[in-house]
């Protein structure tokens, strides 16, 4: 798999191409070892607890990535819709909010 992932990423002209195929090759590793130990039953509920902080810390580096990176990108849709649009929303919020049976309350 990491020769595919490094003929790839060189097909597509990626700098860092080795480093991208050496990384796929411990993930895979690295999960392979996890479904093992679950299948033989070996700390089962700790690679459970693992697998599932390893995935969380990827969703959360991953939406740090995107938000960041893409402020400058969100600010410039931003500015290019037209006010009325906004006005609407908000509108459309308030009413929402005012048929709401917890009038009055925030959440």
């Amino acid at each position: 798999m990491k020769k595919i992932v490094v003929a790839s990423a060189r097909a597509a002209s990626v700098t860092s191409a080795n480093l991208l195929g050496t990384i796929v090759n411990y993930a895979i590793w690295t999960f392979a070892f996890i479904i093992a130990l679950s299948e033989l039953g070996i700390a089962a509920q700790f690679m459970q607890i693992l697998f599932t902080g390893l995935i969380a810390m990827l969703a959360i580096a991953g939406g740090l990535a995107f938000g960041l990176g893409g402020k400058e990108a969100a600010s410039r849709t931003v500015e290019k819709c037209p006010r009325d649009v906004f006005q609407d929303v908000i509108e459309y919020i308030f009413y929402i909010l005012s048929k709401s049976p917890h009038r009055g309350f925030w959440w």
